[in-house]
């Protein structure tokens, strides 16, 4: 859980407000007005903050 917490903190620190849900044994996914940027479910890895941050950057913040 402290990952995942950095990761919102990351988000959050560069003014970027996420919608998160959890899973069972740390599974979540990261939301981004109503798309969803990325899940841990269906990759298996834990995604690093600039990686999620160049996801939402597509999007057009």
């Amino acid at each position: 859980m402290p990952r995942f917490k950095g990761l919102q903190g990351f988000l959050k620190g560069k003014g970027i407000d996420c919608d998160y849900e959890y899973g069972n044994f740390g599974d979540f996914e990261v939301h981004y007005k109503g798309q969803l940027i990325y899940s841990k479910q269906e990759t298996g890895t834990y995604p690093s903050p600039p990686q999620v941050l160049e996801a939402i950057e597509k999007l057009g913040k």
